[in-house]
């Protein structure tokens, strides 16, 4: 699983892959994100953790959080829930 920038500048990651991950549909989680019932977070790292990025994502019974180096590649990751 990799995190790029996408041509406006935006962090992504494709949501196919993410939905295998958390088990689901790729529609369940772009419907949900688009009515607001998912919800996605991105912090950049600073200090020791320069350079690398966080992203959350959470929803009814729904989380995944992925912390990617520089270069975008996952370095790790965690599931629960809310």
């Amino acid at each position: 699983m990799r995190f790029d920038l996408n041509i406006a500048g935006e962090w992504v990651v494709d949501p196919n892959e993410l939905a295998d991950k958390l088990g689901t549909t790729t529609a369940f989680l772009k419907e949900g994100y688009r009515r607001g019932l998912i919800w996605v977070t991105v912090v950049s790292g600073q200090y020791e953790d320069a350079g690398s990025n966080r992203i959350t994502i959470r929803g009814h019974d729904l989380f995944w959080q992925g912390t990617f180096g520089p270069k975008g590649a996952l370095i790790s990751e965690r599931f629960g829930n809310n």
